[in-house]
């Protein structure tokens, strides 16, 4: 993957990344606006894939689960153990996810689909590791109409995925029927910071059920 100077600033420092994270969505810092029903590990195992330095992870631990936090980045990982954010972290790669088959109830991906380029991976390791009906949440920032639907350079990011609303739900669906999920649902609400201000991003979340 392509990687821009501002993406290896970011991504090697977590403090720069959390303070670019803070201002794109002030001023939601404390990121409630991921607190959604949907999100449950019920009487199992919920694994937060892609929990970065665990801006995230703090509003989850509202949630009544025993919950593994991974992400790909160490110096994330070892930046938000430092904070206390974890339940239990985890280093490792949504690629190959270091679990045994039919462990977790929920796996939630906060934020973070759009710097996974291997999404036929990324489904097929979810499938594997979910329990029969269990719940596969992805919660994502997309543009609210127009965008190329497409692998684009960003500026920070260095490579991603750029979406609208319908291009996410599409891209979702295809996946969700090629990997045997089934979609329970979408939903959408514009963001209301900086981010969904200036550049209407718009949050949008997918709950998708193991068949």
């Amino acid at each position: 993957m392509q990687e821009t100077a501002l993406s290896k600033l970011f991504y090697r420092y977590a403090r720069a990344y959390e303070v670019l994270n803070h201002i794109v969505h002030f001023p939601d810092i404390s990121q409630k606006r991921m607190l959604k029903p949907s999100i449950s590990g019920g009487n199992g195992l919920l694994l937060e894939l892609g929990c970065g330095t665990g801006l995230s992870s703090r509003v989850l631990k509202k949630i009544p689960a025993n919950i593994i936090n991974m992400d790909v980045n160490t110096a994330f990982v070892q930046y938000g153990s430092k904070k206390q954010r974890f339940g239990k972290p985890l280093v490792g790669s949504a690629y190959r996810l270091p679990f045994p088959d039919n462990l977790f109830r929920t796996i939630f991906v906060p934020d973070a689909f759009h710097h996974i380029l291997d999404h036929d991976l990324l489904f097929s390791e979810c499938f594997r590791t979910l329990k029969p009906r269990g719940m596969f949440v992805i919660f994502d920032i997309v543009h609210e109409k127009h965008a190329p639907n497409t692998i684009i350079n960003h500026f920070a990011d260095g490579i991603i995925w750029d979406l609208n609303q319908a291009g996410f739900k599409k891209k979702i669906s295809a996946l969700a029927r090629q990997h045997g999920f089934q979609v329970k649902g979408f939903s959408a609400a514009k963001e209301k910071t900086l981010m969904g201000i200036v550049l209407n991003g718009v949050d949008i979340e997918a709950s998708l059920e193991k068949k």
